[in-house]
């Protein structure tokens, strides 16, 4: 075996095949005939990539053991056994024709690649589903790109007046100084109350429309951990910031169950065609979860899920806190896991900094219960068994969480040992990587954020 030794592989999978080879078990490991280990499938004649070696640098360079050289990957294998789910043998076509039995599938892949399946650990399904009922603004490079997609929209679907339109993906981090407004949304498209959010969440902007059904209004107060952006004589311009999102989200229509269904199935199956064999869903509402149940009790899910309870739902979380981390018929539904949102966005000016930003002097950011994160109730979750993973991308934030987590360990140290996240952590104050350590907190990084950040973060 080029990868995988006989009798190492055979110890690999005595447990899981141990009820069936009795006599085998208690013989100890026997080379893969002697115990007549048969494949359900086998795939041959592929590009295999096993990513068995070791991971790179901190610098990004591959490993030594790594299938790299002078810049190209090439397969370090052809062949992949299966049994049960559980990897058999990886190696050469050669090499997997001993567990080829009578029943088992052989499919040649014609130099297909074949990979690991992912998992994306931080992802929001709903909003994936919703790209294909929605107006689609990824990649529009300014406003008026986005309005113009919008108008489309309603000409091509013949959108009755008065319907909402909703539209996302816009970028409100490449855009955090230069919100537009609702002039020339309101101007092009009149007659439906128009919804523009941004694709991380903390940002968006609406028509005339949309603003009176969402009561922005010069008499309107900011809300809590938000804010209504203003024009110099005081009238709202139509563009919101973190918290404030929730003005505009919270007065479209709901989702039918139904179609609530069809969403998340549609988010699903474009990340399972994608390549991606699990996901976890970060902040997952009263409304999704119903959807999700329903899902998985039709056997409709195409991958498993990870359903975190959103942290800003407190009748969801009473509710579960009762019933306990769940894992569903089928093993495609998973609840065991909290996502609690502790600060905002950097590019909106949310992240909760330790020191005032430079272009904001005095201003540190939003956190803690003014932006929506409970306390008490996150604290019940973590100390009744769930894994909480916490949003918190500046260092003021992550410092914060830090210590959350601390008081709770000190009521129960064995909590530790649910594999507690931070999402995002962004922006972390070097004398507090050694706190992550101590507290074994996982610093739940999305690479994406570095990428789009880093050309304005400095500044």
């Amino acid at each position: 075996m080029s990868i995988f030794q006989k009798k190492t592989l055979v110890r690999s999978l005595q447990t899981t095949l141990c009820a069936a080879l009795l006599v085998a078990c208690s013989e100890g490991p026997q080379e893969p005939q002697e115990l007549n280990i048969v494949a359900d499938m086998v795939l041959t004649d592929a590009k295999v990539y096993s990513f068995a070696w070791d991971a790179p640098s901190s610098e990004g360079v591959p490993a030594a053991n790594a299938p790299y050289a002078n810049g190209v990957w090439t397969p370090d294998a052809q062949a992949v056994a299966i049994k049960d789910g559980i990897l058999l043998a990886i190696g050469n076509n050669d090499d997997v024709q001993e567990f080829v039995g009578a029943a088992t599938e052989v499919l040649s892949l014609d130099g297909a690649v074949v990979m690991p399946g992912f998992v994306d650990t931080h992802t929001h399904i709903n909003e994936l589903g919703a790209t294909l009922d929605v107006v689609d603004l990824k990649g529009v490079e300014n406003e008026e790109e986005a309005v113009r997609r919008v108008e489309e929209y309603v000409v091509l679907n013949d959108v009755p007046q008065g319907q909402w339109i909703v539209a996302r993906g816009w970028d409100e981090g490449l855009w955090a100084d230069s919100f537009p407004t609702h002039a020339l949304l309101t101007s092009r498209v009149p007659n439906n109350p128009v919804l523009m959010d941004g694709m991380n969440g903390f940002g968006a902007w609406g028509n005339k429309l949309a603003m009176e059904a969402a009561g922005i209004t010069a008499e309107a107060q900011d809300p809590v951990g938000g804010e209504i952006l203003r024009d110099a004589a005081g009238q709202p311009t139509g563009a919101v910031r973190n918290r404030g999102v929730a003005l505009y989200r919270e007065a479209v229509p709901p989702l039918t169950l139904e179609r609530m269904q069809n969403r998340l199935e549609n988010g699903l199956r474009i990340m399972s065609e994608s390549g991606f064999t699990a996901v976890h869903h970060a902040g997952v509402d009263t409304a999704q979860m119903a959807a999700y149940e329903a899902l998985a009790a039709q056997d409709r899910l195409p991958i498993r899920v990870n359903a975190m309870v959103s942290g800003r739902d407190k009748p969801l979380m009473e509710q579960w806190l009762e019933r306990g981390p769940t894992r569903f018929a089928g093993d495609k539904l998973f609840v065991h896991s909290v996502k609690g949102y502790y600060d905002g966005s950097l590019g909106a000016r949310g992240a909760k900094l330790i020191e005032e930003y430079t272009d904001q002097p005095g201003h540190f950011g939003v956190s803690g219960e003014e932006y929506g994160f409970f306390t008490e109730e996150i604290s019940s979750m973590l100390q009744g068994g769930f894994q909480v993973n916490i949003h918190a991308i500046g260092d003021g934030g992550n410092r914060e969480v830090l210590q959350f987590f601390a008081d709770n360990f000190a009521r129960n140290p064995s909590l530790k040992e649910n594999r507690h996240r931070i999402e995002h952590a962004q922006v972390v104050h070097p004398d507090d990587f050694a706190v992550y350590d101590e507290l074994d907190i996982i610093a739940a990084v999305q690479p994406p954020f570095v990428a789009e950040d880093k050309v304005w973060t400095v500044d």
